[in-house]
């Protein structure tokens, strides 16, 4: 079947060219997970460089403590609705490509999120053309 490689939640390949996944963009590296059938180039977030990726890891909690936290949290309790930590700081995405991390989570950008030119709301026609298509 589908599922034999792995029984965890399937998740995208990541594509990291220059970060050696070792850096909180690459999804697998921020999710905590070594990288699995993706398409990086000089990947390090694997076995083989677990010194250096230990070194990576310890950095980014140098710098931030819920660095690997979830980013998407629960809303309280009872709500279905997930809302992000911290919000995204989108500049040129009009928030709806899948870097957008709210976007990605299909969850409106709300008041905390740092982001330009937005269009990740209700009322956004982008975004109404955008759903129409994934449909």
């Amino acid at each position: 079947g589908e599922f034999s490689e792995s029984a965890s939640r399937p998740r995208k390949p990541c594509n990291c060219t220059k970060s050696l996944c070792l850096k909180l963009y690459c999804d697998c590296f921020a999710n905590g997970e070594f990288c699995n059938n993706c398409n990086c180039t000089n990947c390090y977030n694997n076995l083989e460089h677990e010194n250096e990726r230990q070194k990576a890891i310890k950095a980014c909690l140098d710098r931030n403590p819920e660095a690997f936290k979830p980013k998407i949290g629960k809303g309280k309790e009872g709500e279905s609705d997930r809302r992000h930590s911290k919000g995204c700081n989108c500049k040129r995405s009009g928030c709806l490509k899948n870097y957008c991390e709210c976007y990605e989570a299909k969850i409106m950008c709300s008041s905390i999120c740092k982001c330009i030119g937005c269009k990740n709301f209700e009322e956004s026609p982008e975004r109404k053309t955008l759903m129409h298509l994934a449909d």
